[in-house]
């Protein structure tokens, strides 16, 4: 078992700086203009990247029934843990596979390093 802080937020390889979550967006339903919420805007953690990763389904998904509700489980004790989530080396595999199949590399390179730090 590995401890993991989801708590850990992405950082522009660029810049340095903290990379947000993408805005919210509302479609005003009389005139149909886009509102954009960025005063919502939350900083992008591992805890968000790694559900999403856990609860997005891919076009033409086979996954079976019984894998969708060992995701959904992980999900779920990794939003509500409110410290490090003590992983197996078999749920950081699954967490690396449909995070590098769903994400940028700059986000694939950070995740890979944040779920399964190296040691020197």
């Amino acid at each position: 078992m590995s401890k993991v802080n989801f708590d850990q937020v992405f950082k522009s390889i660029e810049t340095g700086e903290v990379i947000k979550d993408p805005p919210m967006v509302f479609r005003c339903e009389k005139c149909g203009h886009q509102n954009i919420q960025k005063e919502k805007m939350k900083d992008l953690t591992l805890r968000l990247i790694a559900v999403r990763a856990l609860l997005t389904m891919e076009p033409n998904d086979k996954t079976k029934p019984e894998e969708k509700y060992d995701r959904g489980k992980l999900a779920e004790k990794i939003m509500e843990s409110k410290s490090a989530v003590d992983l197996s080396s078999e749920e950081i595999t699954k967490l690396k596979d449909l995070i590098g199949k769903g994400f940028a590399s700059q986000i694939v390179f950070h995740a890979f390093d944040m779920l399964d730090p190296k040691k020197e």
